[in-house]
């Protein structure tokens, strides 16, 4: 059977999936049941994070598991002081007794499950958040608005965890926000062109001169991606036309990477990719010559193009990048990534890793270019599979010397 076009959309959104009890489980020994007598509480100081993850498992309390859960604002320490009897607390930084362990990064969270009392208390309000929806988790896996007893601290293995956005590129509604949230994200993806400018559809397959940007309002989307917890990162696809040899290189990059952080410091950082922002590297190794500009200037050398080799003078660019972005968000995360030369002789992407500056992110794709067997299928990993177990050698090789 068909359906309309962008029909998922409407599943995407549908965060809490309706009638998810089932009747005929009942709860065990080590469990608490919670009941439509119970109460969700947090702090009448709580910030918007809290509160936002309060009215969302009081919705998903009614809406999946037929519970009347209602959400109330007052003195989280008088209610743990007065043994917290039937309800459900959701707080951040609180000092809780009887653990050897402390939630101590950010979106690290101690849960807390006794007879008539849950208690998730954050590092931070994302960690109080994701602990939250760990509730959720749990019980959609028991199909009944059961919580085992316990009383464990968990934290997320690597951070940040970036996604693009599910929806349609560059498309980030409230809904598909908090379905990212939910989902344990901490980071999403933005293309972006220019300040408020993201590149339009078909970039990469229409010639240049019919390529167009969009519009969007980009303190818009981090202020609300913010209110579920998540950060945004550009994805650069600006032009890179100084070389940092370039006199007058410093104030053209100020003009694009620069600006785009001063008018917008929200941005968490800036995700590199070779293909997406190349320069006019001096590497012999390649063209010397964007891609962009080989028709005009008729090179046919053969070698790639600047974005598809580990060039020698990548840290130079990288430096300026980092001075004009910093300059304006002195906390942004630079994520060089080495996605499209990994290809490439070992000892020349080595050497470029060598020389990266320090106070940068790596970040090394992890299955890439792997030849495997399927089914009796040869295929190569061209970029990412669940196929391939991994790591693949292109990654082990540049982690190995990022350690060092």
């Amino acid at each position: 059977m068909g359906e309309r076009n962008y029909e998922f959309r409407r599943r995407l959104s549908e965060i809490h999936k309706p009638g998810r009890r089932n009747p005929d489980v009942k709860p065990e020994a080590n469990e608490t049941e919670i009941t439509d007598s119970w109460k969700i509480v947090i702090d009448s100081e709580a910030g918007s994070l809290i509160y936002r993850a309060g009215r969302d498992l009081e919705d998903y309390l009614m809406v999946s598991m037929g519970v009347s859960v209602p959400l109330v604002r007052t003195d989280v320490m008088s209610v743990l002081e007065n043994s917290c009897e039937k309800c459900i607390v959701l707080a951040a930084g609180l000092q809780l007794p009887e653990s050897c362990e402390q939630p101590d990064v950010t979106r690290s969270y101690r849960l807390v499950i006794k007879d008539g009392c849950v208690i998730v208390n954050g590092y931070d309000e994302r960690g109080t958040a994701q602990g939250s929806y760990y509730l959720e988790d749990m019980m959609n896996m028991r199909e009944a608005p059961f919580l085992k007893k316990m009383d464990i601290v968990r934290k997320p293995l690597f951070q940040p965890r970036m996604v693009h956005s599910g929806w349609g590129i560059d498309e980030f509604p409230d809904a598909h926000l908090n379905a990212i949230a939910h989902a344990g994200m901490d980071a999403i993806l933005l293309f972006v062109s220019g300040v408020n400018s993201i590149p339009g559809p078909y970039r990469g397959t229409l010639p240049e001169d019919k390529l167009f940007d969009i519009y969007m309002d980009f303190n818009d989307l981090i202020r609300r991606a913010s209110s579920f917890g998540i950060d945004v990162y550009m994805y650069s696809y600006l032009e890179s036309d100084k070389h940092p040899d370039d006199p007058d290189a410093e104030e053209y990059y100020e003009g694009t990477y620069g600006r785009i952080f001063k008018e917008c410091p929200g941005f968490k950082g800036v995700v590199l990719v070779g293909e997406s922002c190349e320069f006019p590297s001096k590497d012999p190794n390649t063209t010397m010559v964007m891609r962009k500009d080989l028709a005009k200037l008729d090179v046919q050398s053969g070698k790639p193009t600047p974005g598809w080799w580990p060039c020698f003078d990548y840290p130079q660019w990288l430096n300026i990048i980092k001075k004009v972005v910093r300059k304006y968000n002195s906390d942004a995360d630079i994520v060089f990534w080495t996605y499209n030369w990994g290809w490439a002789p070992e000892e020349a992407r080595l050497e470029l890793i060598k020389n990266l500056p320090e106070d940068i992110t790596l970040l090394v794709t992890f299955e890439m270019f792997e030849d495997y067997e399927r089914n009796g299928v040869k295929a190569r990993c061209v970029d990412y599979t669940l196929a391939f177990e991994g790591p693949g050698k292109y990654f082990t090789s540049e982690a190995k010397v990022a350690h060092e």
